[in-house]
């Protein structure tokens, strides 16, 4: 398991075009492989698995693990004007793993303060409008975030309409 970097990210769509993405990347170094590799092999996912048995188990599809981890998973609701928060594991040879709204749906041991504040204080934190150049110019709006706009599926209609 080669980690390049890691990324949590703070989003608020509940603000529409006055949401601001704050992300916070934590780039391993001969500095922080020891405290990367430390927080890897002991967090707990909800409880069940290390977050590295978590990680092999999604790049494997282990079900098992998969659904014993979602099984126990925090009863929390997102509230109406909520922050959802996504941790981003990155890799150098196999896909990344993200963990969608990590606050709410895992309790992740050693995550919150601890490894949070150290990647707040080792990391590099970046912001950025999703909603800047619509409308206005591209050139301001990075070109990842483009990605995360297109959906695989069409958004289903809120209202019925007429054909």
């Amino acid at each position: 398991m080669n980690i390049t970097f890691i990324t949590l990210e703070h989003t608020n769509p509940s603000l529409g075009p006055h949401e601001t993405v704050t992300e916070v990347t934590l780039t391993k170094s001969k500095d922080n492989v020891e405290r990367i590799t430390s927080f890897i092999r002991t967090a707990q996912v909800n409880g069940v698995v290390t977050l590295e048995a978590y990680i092999k188990a999604v790049q494997s599809k282990d079900m098992k693990v998969l659904e014993e981890v979602s099984k126990n998973a925090p009863d929390r609701m997102l509230t109406t004007g909520g922050t959802i928060s996504n941790l981003h594991i990155h890799f150098e040879e196999e896909a990344s793993i993200r963990l969608n709204d990590v606050y709410r749906r895992f309790n992740l041991t050693h995550f919150y303060p601890d490894f949070t504040s150290y990647m707040v204080a080792q990391g590099t934190k970046t912001q950025y409008k999703p909603f800047l150049g619509f409308g206005g110019e591209e050139k301001d709006v990075p070109p990842k975030m483009f990605d995360s706009l297109v959906s695989e599926k069409p958004p289903k209609p809120q209202k019925p309409t007429k054909d």
